[in-house]
């Protein structure tokens, strides 16, 4: 699912960007100083494959005559503005030698704004895409870590509920099982997935058991297909997806094996204390 949701964003934005790559070449030119101002003749107009949720579209077909390259081109504009470009009129473009793309009606400063723009949204889509395929690539490399990883025994109780998204649980291990020392309260604290937000009744309720609510486990289960949920008092196995610890204060992929069926969940979280998993 976290591939196919890489592959769809890389199209939705890949796609369009090349049918648009002479405009924007157009307007990164215009940006850098590296365009030519021309008097174009309008030839004709027709109406755009393009889309808009404002107008309809229609690109005007013009012709030049200084000597930048491929002397045609076409510009866009709303269909209710087409009137002010008829046949044979004269018109003001900015053009890349050997490009078809034109731009008209804007100047520099605005197309440094756009370029500013285009440039913020392109890092943000790679970032997102680049956390796509390193959470595909910790679970598709999950087996290789899991004949390592030591398995943490713990029941499932519920937890408050918070922004993340997915099912919030509290994996509360038995107290002679944690290989780790709880941190002191501070910065420590919050960089690992220990929750900090165990209610009363289920910590009673869990020394009851023999478990450690001081060592409490908060994750965020994400949804199965078959629309399976973990319970209360379900027995589970918990380990990293990835070597998740070691220093690394980031979010990261749990896998959750309920004992009663050999039902695997995923879920995320921060690291959890400790080192050499």
């Amino acid at each position: 699912m976290t591939l196919t949701v890489v592959v769809v964003i890389a199209l939705l934005i890949g796609l369009p960007a090349l049918a648009l790559s002479g405009h924007i070449r157009t307007e990164w030119s215009l940006a850098f100083g590296a365009t030519t101002m021309v008097d174009a003749t309008v030839t004709g107009s027709v109406p755009s494959d393009q889309v808009s949720r404002s107008c309809s579209l229609v690109n005007i077909d013009v012709v030049w005559t200084a000597p930048v390259g491929t002397h045609s081109g076409q510009f866009t504009v709303c269909e209710d503005q087409a009137g002010q470009f008829p046949f044979g009129s004269l018109v003001r473009v900015a053009v890349v030698p050997g490009d078809r793309s034109v731009i008209q009606g804007e100047d520099r400063g605005s197309a440094i704004f756009g370029v500013v723009l285009e440039t913020l949204f392109l890092l943000l889509i790679l970032l997102l895409l680049a956390a796509g395929l390193r959470q595909w690539l910790q679970l598709a490399t999950a087996r290789r870590h899991w004949r390592s990883a030591p398995w943490l025994p713990g029941t499932v109780y519920p937890a408050p509920p918070g922004r993340a998204a997915g099912q919030p649980v509290l994996v509360i291990p038995p107290g002679d099982t944690v290989p780790w020392t709880r941190p002191p309260p501070g910065k420590a604290r919050r960089r690992t997935c220990l929750a900090d937000d165990v209610p009363v009744a289920i910590g009673q309720a869990a020394e009851e058991h023999g478990l450690d609510p001081q060592a409490a486990v908060r994750l965020n289960v994400q949804r199965r297909g078959d629309h399976a949920r973990l319970a209360e008092g379900d027995q589970v196995w918990l380990a990293p997806a990835s070597r998740t610890l070691g220093g690394h204060h980031r979010t990261g992929p749990y896998a959750v094996i309920r004992a009663s069926d050999r039902l695997v969940f995923w879920a995320t979280a921060r690291p959890l204390p400790g080192r050499d998993w």
